[in-house]
């Protein structure tokens, strides 16, 4: 499996997406990688471009697509519309249930 996936971001350049995010001092570690993400980034917009239409802060777009935490239900309807799909793609009823318990 490679460990870079690129996705045209528009004409001249692509955008890479590694699987490994090194930390400041500590050494490269597995990242999550969404299908919130994939969405976005297939769309060719950023998170800012996303938060601006979803009406959130860019940094709370990255926590959703982190998987750090988990929009409220009308949140999470707005975002899937935007990115043409279903709520339930982006987050599974079961993964929705699992993070609202251990928080």
């Amino acid at each position: 499996m490679p460990d870079t996936l690129t996705a045209p971001v528009g004409k001249s350049r692509m955008l890479k997406t590694t699987r490994t995010a090194r930390g400041r001092n500590g050494p490269a570690t597995r990242r999550r990688l969404t299908p919130m993400h994939f969405l976005r980034v297939a769309r060719l917009m950023t998170q800012a471009q996303l938060a601006e239409i979803v009406r959130v802060d860019r940094s709370t777009i990255a926590r959703y697509e982190s998987g750090k935490d988990v929009p409220p239900p009308e949140l999470r309807l707005r975002i899937a519309c935007v990115l043409g799909t279903m709520p339930e793609c982006l987050w599974p009823p079961g993964e929705v249930l699992d993070r609202l318990l251990a928080s």
